[in-house]
């Protein structure tokens, strides 16, 4: 295996053991120092614990928060969504249960 440079498939791996090590942000804006901040401190806390942190962005539209959270369907382990113009029983339901 490392003679043949072999890297083994995070897709193939999460499969079987059912978990990605992804955390999932979805951030009504990824402009401004304001959310650069946010996903510095998420990012930390998501490093420290050794997983990844995948970023998405909603355009503060709800429509396109449904969207971004189903885009990140079975890609993470977790998702943080910060919508500034919805509530939650909204988003909840939407196509999006299953998403700790």
């Amino acid at each position: 295996a490392a003679r043949l440079d072999y890297v083994p498939h995070s897709g193939a791996r999460s499969l079987t053991r059912q978990r990605t090590d992804t955390i999932g942000v979805i951030l009504p804006d990824l402009y401004g120092e304001f959310f650069s901040e946010i996903i510095r401190g998420i990012d930390s806390v998501v490093h420290g614990a050794g997983k990844n942190l995948l970023l998405g962005n909603m355009h503060g539209s709800p429509d396109e928060t449904v969207q971004a959270i189903r885009a990140l369907r079975g890609r993470v382990d977790g998702l943080l969504v910060m919508p500034p113009n919805s509530r939650a029983d909204t988003i909840v339901g939407s196509g999006t249960t299953g998403i700790p």
